[in-house]
């Protein structure tokens, strides 16, 4: 810009655009802000970003962080959306912090409802182990091991409490990955039991092993 009035009426110019999209003159559906009654601390990320002065591409950023809070809506309360936004960030860096929170929650949720079957792992013998994950690190190991997508794909299942997944190991070789398993709570039955690769499970005595696991977690649903 040739000259700092210039630049100062390009800001004025942004700042009356955001009030129009907030406003929803724009054409976005903003429901979700208004329901978490989120309009004013909108502005205020808005100022902050234009004090960073990063603000050209402010109405994409805006765009996906109400993509965010819709995927949300479900899981978090007003408090905890407004907890979490942090004002004094400009409106990248809130996409950010408002990923790493769903993200720590859905993980916690996917922990929380993987110890409600750890008693399947008493049924480990002299020839399996039965590992039921402990962290989200468990799930990454596996995924990598096996070579499939149990470290990524089934967490949002998991936490939402459709699915259920374990291990089963070789007792002689605990650290290596044998076959790994998902529960379905709804159909209650092990609905996917793979080795590497995605491979079937030809081992008839894990197969026993698996029909045994899924009469003990269909009786720990029935106390819980």
């Amino acid at each position: 810009y040739k000259s700092k009035g210039a630049y100062i009426k390009k800001l004025n110019d942004l700042d009356k655009q955001f009030y129009e999209y907030l406003s929803n003159k724009r054409g976005i559906h903003l429901e979700v802000v208004r329901k978490f009654n989120l309009v004013s601390v909108f502005r205020q990320i808005f100022n902050t970003t234009r004090k960073s002065g990063d603000i050209w591409n402010v109405f994409e950023a805006v765009r996906e962080l109400i993509k965010k809070l819709d995927n949300l809506e479900k899981s978090f309360t007003e408090q905890e959306i407004k907890a979490v936004l942090d004002t004094n960030r400009d409106f990248i860096h809130n996409i950010e912090i408002l990923d790493n929170y769903a993200n720590k929650e859905r993980n916690r949720k996917i922990i929380e409802n993987e110890n409600k079957y750890r008693e399947i792992e008493t049924l480990s013998n002299d020839e399996y182990i039965i590992i039921v994950p402990k962290d989200m690190d468990d799930f990454t190991k596996e995924g990598k091991m096996q070579n499939n997508c149990v470290g990524y794909y089934y967490h949002d299942s998991i936490a939402g409490g459709e699915n259920f997944v374990y291990f089963i190991r070789k007792k002689e070789n605990p650290e290596k990955s044998y076959i790994t398993c998902r529960y379905n709570i709804r159909v209650r039955e092990t609905i996917e039991s793979r080795t590497v690769n995605n491979n079937g499970v030809g081992d008839e005595n894990a197969i026993y092993l698996i029909h045994t696991i899924d009469k003990m977690i269909t009786e720990i649903m029935s106390r819980i």
